[in-house]
């Protein structure tokens, strides 16, 4: 696919030096692409729909991809400073493994910024554009940013899911209504 030059393909970076740090990452890789596979019967079941209803968008290899995460500590904590300015992922769900140094924050629907609290053993889910796009607004993506004003470097690992490629996206038949039209013309993810 990389020598193809397909859309949303590109090689694996792996650092010298670090000896097993790729097969502890493909190992990790592969349990949050399972734990993530395991979720969307309940996704479908939340929109009325039955509990296979995503499994075509993400047969055939889902675009998934993990990122690591290194925020330094902030001098400058000044009014819309972050250390990532707040935004949504572009992705289906968002699975973030998270350290005790605080520093993510979510806004509400109120606009209210909030702190999610670390529970030792969990991930944070993020929803996404993708499932904001297929449920019509129904779930709407998470807005999100960081400002790390712990005094220390602070360090996440995320996890982001998204149906194939190839996948046409458009809302849920659960999601439209006379009444509720869809918001988005089907695409190509």
């Amino acid at each position: 696919d990389v020598k193809a030059g397909l859309p949303l393909r590109g090689q694996n970076q792996w650092p010298d030096g670090m000896p097993g740090l790729r097969e502890d990452m493909v190992a990790y890789f592969k349990a949050l692409e399972a734990m993530c596979d395991r979720m969307l019967p309940g996704f479908a079941a939340a929109l009325d729909m039955q509990p296979d209803t995503f499994t075509a968008l993400f047969a055939h290899e889902a675009h998934a991809n993990l990122r690591f995460l290194h925020y330094p500590p902030q001098d400058d904590l000044s009014e819309n400073t972050f250390g990532a300015a707040p935004h949504t992922d572009n992705s289906f769900m968002t699975a973030l493994a998270r350290t005790d140094v605080p520093g993510l924050a979510v806004r509400l629907t109120s606009g209210e910024w909030f702190a999610p609290p670390i529970i030792e053993g969990t991930y944070l889910i993020n929803l996404g554009n993708i499932m904001r796009r297929l449920s019509n607004n129904r779930f709407l993506s998470t807005p999100h940013g960081v400002i790390n004003e712990s005094g220390t470097d602070r360090y996440s690992i995320a996890f982001f899911y998204s149906p194939n490629p190839a996948s046409t996206l458009e809302c849920l038949p659960s999601c439209v209504s006379a009444d509720n039209p869809p918001q988005y013309k089907p695409a190509v993810y």
